[in-house]
């Protein structure tokens, strides 16, 4: 009969198994099949390739998702100048957008010069 503790060693070191299979650990692993799962093969490899310094996380403004481009905070609110649409902050629906170059209905009659 086997144990909820048995289990576990069994499922820990099939995952290992396939990881050397891998190809993803060296010869000076310190994997145990006795109960130590921790080893450093990783840590060796990333510090061979020259990856010692942990990268920062860069933040990123959101995307309007008609041009694919970084959108501008204005303090209220989020604008894409290409789009001309802006995102009002602090609404429900921060997703919708309104058109920024959307002045009603124009009227479509020549100008004459003359103001009405």
């Amino acid at each position: 009969m086997s144990t909820a503790n048995d289990v576990f060693r069994a499922s820990c070191n099939a995952r290992h198994a396939a990881t050397v299979e891998a190809g993803e650990h060296d010869e000076l692993c310190e994997w145990r099949d006795a109960g130590h799962f921790l080893c450093n093969c990783s840590k060796r490899r990333r510090e061979a390739a020259g990856f010692t310094k942990a990268p920062s996380l860069v933040h990123r403004y959101p995307l309007c998702d008609r041009c694919w481009e970084e959108v501008n905070h204005t303090g209220d609110s989020w604008e894409c100048e290409r789009c001309h649409v802006s995102w009002r902050l602090g609404r429900g629906d921060d997703d919708r957008g309104e058109f920024t170059d959307d002045y009603g209905v124009l009227d479509t009659s020549p100008w004459d010069g003359v103001p009405a």
